[in-house]
Protein backbone atom coordinates (compact mmCIF):
# COMPACT_ATOMS: atom_id res chain seq x y z
CA UNK A 1 0.00 0.00 0.00
CA UNK A 2 3.02 2.56 0.64
CA UNK A 3 4.43 1.74 -2.91
CA UNK A 4 1.23 2.50 -4.39
CA UNK A 5 0.73 5.89 -2.30
CA UNK A 6 3.91 6.69 -3.21
CA UNK A 7 3.54 6.00 -6.77
CA UNK A 8 0.50 7.80 -7.17
CA UNK A 9 2.07 10.84 -5.33
CA UNK A 10 4.97 11.30 -7.66
CA UNK A 11 2.49 10.59 -10.56
CA UNK A 12 -0.35 13.81 -9.69
CA UNK A 13 2.82 15.83 -8.96
CA UNK A 14 4.30 14.41 -12.06
CA UNK A 15 1.42 15.24 -14.09
CA UNK A 16 0.85 18.54 -12.50
CA UNK A 17 4.52 19.64 -13.46
CA UNK A 18 4.23 18.56 -17.27
CA UNK A 19 0.83 19.72 -17.38
CA UNK A 20 1.30 23.65 -16.04
CA UNK A 21 4.28 23.46 -18.21
CA UNK A 22 3.05 22.67 -21.58
CA UNK A 23 -0.34 25.12 -20.32
CA UNK A 24 2.52 28.06 -19.60
CA UNK A 25 4.32 27.22 -23.15
CA UNK A 26 0.54 27.25 -24.99
CA UNK A 27 -0.20 30.80 -23.47
CA UNK A 28 3.13 31.66 -24.05
CA UNK A 29 3.32 30.98 -27.84
CA UNK A 30 -0.41 32.31 -27.53
CA UNK A 31 0.92 35.80 -26.40
CA UNK A 32 3.74 35.84 -28.01
CA UNK A 33 1.79 35.22 -31.78
CA UNK A 34 -0.77 37.78 -30.46
CA UNK A 35 1.73 40.52 -29.92
CA UNK A 36 3.89 39.95 -33.04
CA UNK A 37 0.14 39.92 -35.01
CA UNK A 38 -0.45 43.15 -33.56
CA UNK A 39 2.82 44.95 -33.85
CA UNK A 40 2.76 43.44 -37.65
CA UNK A 41 -0.79 44.80 -37.86
CA UNK A 42 0.49 47.95 -36.53
CA UNK A 43 2.94 48.40 -39.01
CA UNK A 44 1.22 47.17 -41.85
CA UNK A 45 -1.37 49.86 -41.22
CA UNK A 46 1.57 52.55 -41.35
CA UNK A 47 2.74 50.76 -44.34
CA UNK A 48 -0.39 50.86 -46.24
CA UNK A 49 -0.84 54.99 -45.67
CA UNK A 50 2.81 55.86 -46.39
CA UNK A 51 2.63 54.17 -49.60
CA UNK A 52 -0.82 54.08 -50.77
CA UNK A 53 -0.39 57.78 -51.83
CA UNK A 54 2.53 56.83 -54.24
CA UNK A 55 0.51 53.10 -55.42
CA UNK A 56 -1.95 55.29 -56.66
CA UNK A 57 0.27 58.20 -58.50
CA UNK A 58 2.85 54.93 -59.74
CA UNK A 59 5.10 57.11 -58.26
CA UNK A 60 8.83 55.88 -58.99
CA UNK A 61 9.53 56.09 -55.52
CA UNK A 62 8.01 53.61 -53.97
CA UNK A 63 10.66 51.28 -53.88
CA UNK A 64 13.00 53.75 -51.58
CA UNK A 65 9.96 54.00 -49.03
CA UNK A 66 9.90 50.53 -48.73
CA UNK A 67 13.56 50.21 -48.02
CA UNK A 68 13.36 52.51 -45.39
CA UNK A 69 10.40 51.36 -43.56
CA UNK A 70 12.07 47.48 -43.91
CA UNK A 71 15.44 49.08 -41.93
CA UNK A 72 13.29 50.49 -39.05
CA UNK A 73 10.50 47.65 -38.92
CA UNK A 74 12.44 44.96 -39.63
CA UNK A 75 9.93 43.05 -41.01
CA UNK A 76 9.39 41.58 -44.85
CA UNK A 77 7.45 44.06 -47.03
CA UNK A 78 5.45 42.32 -49.73
CA UNK A 79 3.13 44.86 -52.01
CA UNK A 80 1.09 43.23 -54.28
CA UNK A 81 -1.48 45.12 -57.19
CA UNK A 82 -5.60 44.18 -57.53
CA UNK A 83 -4.57 40.98 -59.77
CA UNK A 84 -2.61 39.72 -57.08
CA UNK A 85 1.05 40.68 -58.77
CA UNK A 86 4.02 41.45 -57.07
CA UNK A 87 5.40 44.53 -57.61
CA UNK A 88 7.69 44.97 -54.57
CA UNK A 89 9.19 42.75 -52.12
CA UNK A 90 12.02 43.54 -49.66
CA UNK A 91 13.77 40.41 -49.58
CA UNK A 92 13.79 38.82 -52.74
CA UNK A 93 12.86 40.03 -56.62
CA UNK A 94 9.47 40.57 -56.90
CA UNK A 95 9.73 40.17 -60.77
CA UNK A 96 10.99 36.66 -60.17
CA UNK A 97 8.17 35.78 -57.91
CA UNK A 98 4.85 33.94 -58.53
CA UNK A 99 1.39 35.74 -58.19
CA UNK A 100 0.33 35.99 -54.44
CA UNK A 101 -3.86 35.75 -55.70
CA UNK A 102 -3.87 32.29 -53.44
CA UNK A 103 -2.24 33.15 -50.53
CA UNK A 104 -5.04 33.34 -47.84
CA UNK A 105 -3.78 36.34 -46.32
CA UNK A 106 -3.29 38.06 -49.91
CA UNK A 107 -6.93 36.72 -51.13
CA UNK A 108 -8.74 38.37 -47.65
CA UNK A 109 -6.83 41.47 -47.91
CA UNK A 110 -7.75 41.86 -51.68
CA UNK A 111 -11.44 41.14 -50.65
CA UNK A 112 -11.21 43.71 -48.55
CA UNK A 113 -10.79 42.10 -45.14
CA UNK A 114 -7.16 42.53 -42.82
CA UNK A 115 -6.24 38.98 -42.32
CA UNK A 116 -3.55 37.12 -40.80
CA UNK A 117 -1.99 33.75 -41.34
CA UNK A 118 1.17 31.40 -40.27
CA UNK A 119 2.69 28.91 -42.56
CA UNK A 120 5.80 26.85 -42.55
CA UNK A 121 8.61 27.61 -44.42
CA UNK A 122 9.95 24.62 -45.74
CA UNK A 123 13.68 26.51 -47.37
CA UNK A 124 14.21 28.39 -43.92
CA UNK A 125 12.60 25.45 -41.71
CA UNK A 126 10.57 28.03 -39.89
CA UNK A 127 7.12 28.99 -39.23
CA UNK A 128 6.14 32.82 -40.75
CA UNK A 129 3.28 34.45 -39.29
CA UNK A 130 1.62 37.16 -42.41
CA UNK A 131 -0.08 40.08 -42.06
CA UNK A 132 -1.72 41.65 -44.81
CA UNK A 133 -3.95 44.48 -45.29
CA UNK A 134 -5.89 46.31 -48.51
CA UNK A 135 -4.59 49.57 -49.96
CA UNK A 136 -7.52 51.39 -51.15
CA UNK A 137 -8.30 54.23 -53.54
CA UNK A 138 -11.20 55.89 -52.30
CA UNK A 139 -13.67 52.82 -52.10
CA UNK A 140 -11.60 50.82 -54.55
CA UNK A 141 -8.86 48.53 -53.60
CA UNK A 142 -5.88 48.64 -56.05
CA UNK A 143 -4.01 46.60 -53.94
CA UNK A 144 -2.63 44.80 -50.85
CA UNK A 145 0.71 45.00 -48.36
CA UNK A 146 1.49 42.11 -46.60
CA UNK A 147 4.14 42.11 -43.96
CA UNK A 148 5.98 38.94 -42.52
CA UNK A 149 8.12 38.39 -39.77
CA UNK A 150 9.67 34.47 -38.96
CA UNK A 151 8.87 32.79 -35.42
CA UNK A 152 12.59 32.46 -34.24
CA UNK A 153 11.85 34.31 -31.44
CA UNK A 154 8.69 32.49 -30.42
CA UNK A 155 10.61 29.15 -31.72
CA UNK A 156 13.51 30.17 -29.49
CA UNK A 157 11.80 31.04 -26.53
CA UNK A 158 9.35 28.20 -26.47
CA UNK A 159 12.18 25.67 -27.12
CA UNK A 160 14.09 27.57 -24.35
CA UNK A 161 10.37 26.84 -22.47
CA UNK A 162 10.39 23.32 -22.92
CA UNK A 163 13.95 23.18 -21.61
CA UNK A 164 12.41 24.74 -18.60
CA UNK A 165 9.64 22.72 -18.45
CA UNK A 166 12.00 19.61 -18.87
CA UNK A 167 14.42 20.55 -16.00
CA UNK A 168 11.50 21.61 -13.96
CA UNK A 169 10.19 17.77 -14.53
CA UNK A 170 13.71 15.83 -12.96
CA UNK A 171 13.52 18.72 -10.37
CA UNK A 172 9.54 17.71 -9.74
CA UNK A 173 10.42 13.88 -10.12
CA UNK A 174 13.14 14.16 -7.28
CA UNK A 175 11.00 16.79 -4.92
CA UNK A 176 7.75 14.30 -5.89
CA UNK A 177 10.11 11.21 -4.48
CA UNK A 178 11.07 12.80 -1.57
CA UNK A 179 7.68 14.37 -0.33
CA UNK A 180 5.99 11.23 -2.16
CA UNK A 181 8.00 8.98 0.55
CA UNK A 182 7.12 10.96 3.63
CA UNK A 183 3.52 11.58 2.75
CA UNK A 184 3.35 7.80 2.26
CA UNK A 185 5.25 7.14 5.15
CA UNK A 186 2.84 9.79 7.27
CA UNK A 187 -0.65 7.98 5.70
CA UNK A 188 0.35 4.65 5.97
CA UNK A 189 2.05 4.11 9.03
CA UNK A 190 -0.98 4.74 11.26
CA UNK A 191 -2.78 2.07 8.79
CA UNK A 192 -0.42 -0.23 9.38
CA UNK A 193 -0.21 -0.19 12.89
CA UNK A 194 -4.71 -0.22 12.41
CA UNK A 195 -3.67 -3.77 10.67
CA UNK A 196 -1.44 -4.70 12.76
CA UNK A 197 -3.66 -4.50 16.28
CA UNK A 198 -6.17 -5.52 14.29
CA UNK A 199 -4.67 -8.74 13.44
CA UNK A 200 -3.31 -9.19 16.85
CA UNK A 201 -7.08 -9.01 18.14
CA UNK A 202 -8.17 -11.32 15.63
CA UNK A 203 -6.09 -13.94 16.70
CA UNK A 204 -7.58 -13.03 20.48
CA UNK A 205 -4.43 -10.87 21.85
CA UNK A 206 -8.04 -8.52 23.18
CA UNK A 207 -5.91 -6.31 25.59
CA UNK A 208 -3.94 -4.90 22.31
CA UNK A 209 -4.77 -1.27 21.80
CA UNK A 210 -3.86 1.21 18.71
CA UNK A 211 -2.21 4.33 19.87
CA UNK A 212 -3.28 6.87 17.49
CA UNK A 213 -3.75 10.59 18.62
CA UNK A 214 -4.94 11.91 15.48
CA UNK A 215 -8.45 13.12 15.24
CA UNK A 216 -8.64 12.86 11.39
CA UNK A 217 -10.57 9.55 10.04
CA UNK A 218 -7.88 6.73 10.73
CA UNK A 219 -7.95 8.42 14.56
CA UNK A 220 -11.49 7.92 14.53
CA UNK A 221 -11.08 4.34 12.97
CA UNK A 222 -8.35 3.21 15.73
CA UNK A 223 -10.92 4.32 18.41
CA UNK A 224 -13.44 2.48 16.79
CA UNK A 225 -10.77 -0.51 16.62
CA UNK A 226 -9.99 0.49 20.42
CA UNK A 227 -13.77 0.17 21.30
CA UNK A 228 -14.74 -2.67 19.80
CA UNK A 229 -11.58 -4.82 21.10
CA UNK A 230 -13.37 -3.52 24.52
CA UNK A 231 -16.68 -4.80 24.09
CA UNK A 232 -15.52 -7.96 22.36
CA UNK A 233 -13.31 -8.89 25.11
CA UNK A 234 -15.92 -8.37 27.68
CA UNK A 235 -18.23 -10.11 25.32
CA UNK A 236 -15.99 -13.22 24.95
CA UNK A 237 -15.41 -13.31 28.85
CA UNK A 238 -19.09 -13.03 29.82
CA UNK A 239 -19.70 -15.87 27.27
CA UNK A 240 -16.83 -17.73 28.42
CA UNK A 241 -18.19 -17.18 32.00
CA UNK A 242 -21.47 -18.76 30.71
CA UNK A 243 -20.07 -21.55 28.85
CA UNK A 244 -18.25 -22.67 31.95
CA UNK A 245 -21.42 -22.53 34.46
CA UNK A 246 -23.18 -24.21 31.39
CA UNK A 247 -20.59 -27.22 30.93
CA UNK A 248 -20.27 -27.48 34.66
CA UNK A 249 -24.15 -27.68 35.23
CA UNK A 250 -24.48 -30.16 32.22
CA UNK A 251 -21.17 -31.94 33.76
CA UNK A 252 -22.85 -32.52 36.84
CA UNK A 253 -26.31 -34.24 35.45
CA UNK A 254 -27.32 -37.41 35.73
CA UNK A 255 -29.20 -36.98 32.58
CA UNK A 256 -27.55 -36.84 29.35
CA UNK A 257 -28.44 -33.82 26.54
CA UNK A 258 -28.13 -34.00 23.40
CA UNK A 259 -29.30 -31.01 21.00
CA UNK A 260 -29.50 -31.34 17.07
CA UNK A 261 -30.12 -29.17 14.54
CA UNK A 262 -32.81 -29.92 11.61
CA UNK A 263 -30.40 -31.89 9.43
CA UNK A 264 -29.01 -33.99 12.56
CA UNK A 265 -26.03 -32.49 13.11
CA UNK A 266 -24.68 -32.52 16.58
CA UNK A 267 -25.04 -29.02 18.15
CA UNK A 268 -24.28 -30.13 21.60
CA UNK A 269 -24.11 -33.03 23.63
CA UNK A 270 -22.55 -33.91 27.76
CA UNK A 271 -20.40 -36.97 28.51
CA UNK A 272 -23.22 -38.42 29.94
CA UNK A 273 -25.12 -38.95 26.81
CA UNK A 274 -22.03 -39.97 25.22
CA UNK A 275 -21.68 -42.54 27.90
CA UNK A 276 -25.40 -43.60 27.66
CA UNK A 277 -25.38 -43.67 23.78
CA UNK A 278 -22.00 -45.16 23.43
CA UNK A 279 -19.67 -42.39 21.87
CA UNK A 280 -16.06 -42.56 21.46
CA UNK A 281 -13.12 -40.45 20.48
CA UNK A 282 -12.73 -37.03 19.29
CA UNK A 283 -15.02 -33.89 18.92
CA UNK A 284 -18.58 -34.55 18.46
CA UNK A 285 -20.08 -31.29 17.76
CA UNK A 286 -20.96 -30.74 14.11
CA UNK A 287 -21.24 -34.48 13.07
CA UNK A 288 -23.91 -36.15 11.59
CA UNK A 289 -25.98 -38.04 14.47
CA UNK A 290 -25.51 -41.65 12.35
CA UNK A 291 -21.62 -41.12 12.21
CA UNK A 292 -21.55 -41.61 15.99
CA UNK A 293 -24.49 -43.27 16.79
CA UNK A 294 -25.08 -46.37 14.79
CA UNK A 295 -28.80 -47.23 15.62
CA UNK A 296 -31.32 -47.05 13.50
CA UNK A 297 -33.82 -47.03 16.22
CA UNK A 298 -32.33 -43.83 17.80
CA UNK A 299 -31.84 -42.08 14.30
CA UNK A 300 -35.53 -43.12 13.58
CA UNK A 301 -36.71 -41.92 16.79
CA UNK A 302 -34.72 -38.65 16.34
CA UNK A 303 -36.08 -38.07 13.03
CA UNK A 304 -39.49 -38.18 14.13
CA UNK A 305 -38.60 -36.04 16.97
CA UNK A 306 -37.71 -33.22 14.31
CA UNK A 307 -40.87 -33.94 12.28
CA UNK A 308 -42.90 -33.84 14.61
CA UNK A 309 -41.02 -30.44 16.42
CA UNK A 310 -43.12 -30.87 19.56
CA UNK A 311 -42.83 -32.74 22.92
CA UNK A 312 -42.03 -36.20 22.71
CA UNK A 313 -41.67 -38.85 25.47
CA UNK A 314 -40.28 -42.02 24.45
CA UNK A 315 -38.28 -45.10 24.94
CA UNK A 316 -36.08 -47.02 23.01
CA UNK A 317 -34.76 -50.49 23.98
CA UNK A 318 -30.80 -50.87 22.02
CA UNK A 319 -30.96 -54.70 22.25
CA UNK A 320 -27.20 -55.05 22.98
CA UNK A 321 -25.63 -57.35 25.46
CA UNK A 322 -26.90 -55.30 28.67
CA UNK A 323 -30.73 -54.78 27.52
CA UNK A 324 -30.04 -50.99 28.15
CA UNK A 325 -33.45 -49.10 27.79
CA UNK A 326 -32.97 -45.48 27.01
CA UNK A 327 -35.77 -42.74 27.79
CA UNK A 328 -35.94 -40.02 25.72
CA UNK A 329 -37.94 -36.00 26.24
CA UNK A 330 -37.69 -33.95 23.57
CA UNK A 331 -38.08 -29.97 23.19
CA UNK A 332 -38.13 -28.02 20.40
CA UNK A 333 -35.04 -25.48 19.80
CA UNK A 334 -37.32 -21.83 18.74
CA UNK A 335 -35.09 -19.26 16.93
CA UNK A 336 -35.38 -16.01 18.63
CA UNK A 337 -38.40 -13.70 17.32
CA UNK A 338 -39.33 -16.41 14.56
CA UNK A 339 -41.89 -19.14 14.50
CA UNK A 340 -39.30 -21.05 12.86
CA UNK A 341 -37.48 -23.99 14.68
CA UNK A 342 -33.62 -24.42 14.74
CA UNK A 343 -33.32 -28.12 16.11
CA UNK A 344 -34.42 -29.87 19.28
CA UNK A 345 -33.14 -30.47 22.79
CA UNK A 346 -32.82 -34.03 24.14
CA UNK A 347 -32.67 -35.36 27.51
CA UNK A 348 -31.60 -38.90 27.80
CA UNK A 349 -32.56 -41.09 31.04
CA UNK A 350 -30.78 -44.35 31.56
CA UNK A 351 -34.04 -46.65 32.79
CA UNK A 352 -32.72 -50.40 32.83
CA UNK A 353 -32.42 -50.81 36.10
CA UNK A 354 -36.04 -48.55 37.15
CA UNK A 355 -37.62 -51.71 34.39
CA UNK A 356 -35.92 -54.37 35.92
CA UNK A 357 -36.97 -53.42 39.20
CA UNK A 358 -40.48 -52.88 37.84
CA UNK A 359 -40.19 -56.42 36.71
CA UNK A 360 -39.18 -58.22 39.77
CA UNK A 361 -41.70 -56.15 41.40
CA UNK A 362 -44.55 -57.24 38.72
CA UNK A 363 -43.26 -61.20 39.43
CA UNK A 364 -43.13 -60.52 42.64
CA UNK A 365 -46.41 -59.72 43.49
CA UNK A 366 -47.75 -62.21 41.01
CA UNK A 367 -45.41 -64.88 43.54
CA UNK A 368 -46.66 -63.05 46.72
CA UNK A 369 -50.19 -63.16 45.25
CA UNK A 370 -49.55 -67.31 45.00
CA UNK A 371 -48.15 -67.51 47.89
CA UNK A 372 -50.92 -65.62 49.94
CA UNK A 373 -53.31 -67.42 48.29
CA UNK A 374 -52.28 -71.07 49.90
CA UNK A 375 -52.39 -70.17 53.30
CA UNK A 376 -55.60 -68.25 52.46
CA UNK A 377 -57.24 -71.67 50.90
CA UNK A 378 -55.82 -74.08 53.62
CA UNK A 379 -57.05 -71.80 56.51
CA UNK A 380 -60.79 -71.37 54.84
CA UNK A 381 -60.80 -75.15 54.22
CA UNK A 382 -60.12 -76.44 57.43
CA UNK A 383 -62.30 -73.72 58.91
CA UNK A 384 -64.94 -75.30 57.08
CA UNK A 385 -64.36 -78.69 57.97
CA UNK A 386 -63.98 -77.79 61.67
CA UNK A 387 -67.64 -76.40 61.26
CA UNK A 388 -69.21 -79.33 59.09
CA UNK A 389 -68.05 -82.11 61.35
CA UNK A 390 -68.59 -83.45 65.02
CA UNK A 391 -65.48 -84.45 65.96
CA UNK A 392 -65.55 -87.28 68.55
CA UNK A 393 -61.80 -87.16 68.83
CA UNK A 394 -60.65 -84.28 70.10
CA UNK A 395 -56.98 -85.13 68.68
CA UNK A 396 -58.34 -84.35 64.70
CA UNK A 397 -59.72 -80.89 65.98
CA UNK A 398 -56.44 -79.81 67.62
CA UNK A 399 -54.52 -81.03 64.17
CA UNK A 400 -57.15 -78.74 62.58
CA UNK A 401 -56.66 -75.74 64.82
CA UNK A 402 -52.42 -76.30 64.06
CA UNK A 403 -52.85 -76.37 60.87
CA UNK A 404 -54.73 -73.50 60.44
CA UNK A 405 -52.54 -71.68 63.03
CA UNK A 406 -49.54 -73.13 61.13
CA UNK A 407 -50.89 -71.38 57.70
CA UNK A 408 -51.96 -68.26 59.71
CA UNK A 409 -48.45 -67.71 61.01
CA UNK A 410 -46.93 -68.20 57.15
CA UNK A 411 -49.00 -65.73 56.07
CA UNK A 412 -48.12 -63.25 58.60
CA UNK A 413 -44.37 -63.83 57.70
CA UNK A 414 -45.10 -63.05 53.87
CA UNK A 415 -46.39 -59.97 54.99
CA UNK A 416 -43.28 -59.49 56.89
CA UNK A 417 -41.48 -60.11 54.19
CA UNK A 418 -43.12 -57.95 51.98
CA UNK A 419 -42.91 -55.05 54.43
CA UNK A 420 -38.95 -55.90 54.53
CA UNK A 421 -38.83 -56.12 50.98
CA UNK A 422 -40.22 -52.36 50.94
CA UNK A 423 -38.09 -51.04 53.55
CA UNK A 424 -34.66 -52.75 51.30
CA UNK A 425 -36.23 -51.01 48.49
CA UNK A 426 -36.04 -47.84 50.44
CA UNK A 427 -32.89 -49.15 52.12
CA UNK A 428 -33.89 -48.06 55.16
CA UNK A 429 -32.69 -51.43 56.38
CA UNK A 430 -30.02 -53.85 56.73
CA UNK A 431 -29.81 -57.55 55.12
CA UNK A 432 -30.13 -59.86 58.43
CA UNK A 433 -28.61 -63.49 58.03
CA UNK A 434 -30.26 -66.24 60.22
CA UNK A 435 -30.15 -69.91 60.07
CA UNK A 436 -33.43 -72.41 59.59
CA UNK A 437 -34.22 -75.79 60.44
CA UNK A 438 -34.76 -77.34 56.59
CA UNK A 439 -36.44 -80.41 58.21
CA UNK A 440 -38.42 -78.90 60.17
CA UNK A 441 -39.65 -76.53 57.57
CA UNK A 442 -39.68 -79.74 55.42
CA UNK A 443 -41.87 -81.58 57.77
CA UNK A 444 -44.56 -78.08 57.98
CA UNK A 445 -44.93 -78.48 54.48
CA UNK A 446 -45.73 -82.23 54.49
CA UNK A 447 -48.24 -81.82 57.08
CA UNK A 448 -50.45 -78.96 55.20
CA UNK A 449 -50.27 -81.43 52.08
CA UNK A 450 -51.75 -84.64 54.34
Amino acid sequence: MQRKIFFNIVVVLLLGVIISGLLSARIVKKNLLSDIEKSLTTEAALVRELLGESLINNSNDIGIYVGKIKQTANSRITIVDVMGNVIIDTDKEYSEMENHAGRPEIAAALKGEAESSIRYSSTLRVDFIYVAQPILKGSSIIGAVRLSKPLYEVKNMLNSLYINVFIAVLIGIFVASVLGYKMAMNITKPIKEITYTASRIAKGQLDRRINITSRNEIGILADSINDMASKLRDTITSLQDKNIKLESIMSSMINGIIAIDNSEKILFINHVAESLLGITGGEISGKHLLQVVRNNSIDNYFKKMLKDKEFFNTEVNLNDSNEKILKFHANSIKQNGENGIEGIIITIQDVTELRKLERVRTEFIANVSHELKTPLTSIKGFTETLKSFDFDDKQDAIRFLNIIEDEADRLYRLINDILSLSELEQKKTKTVKEKIDIEKAVEEVLSVLK
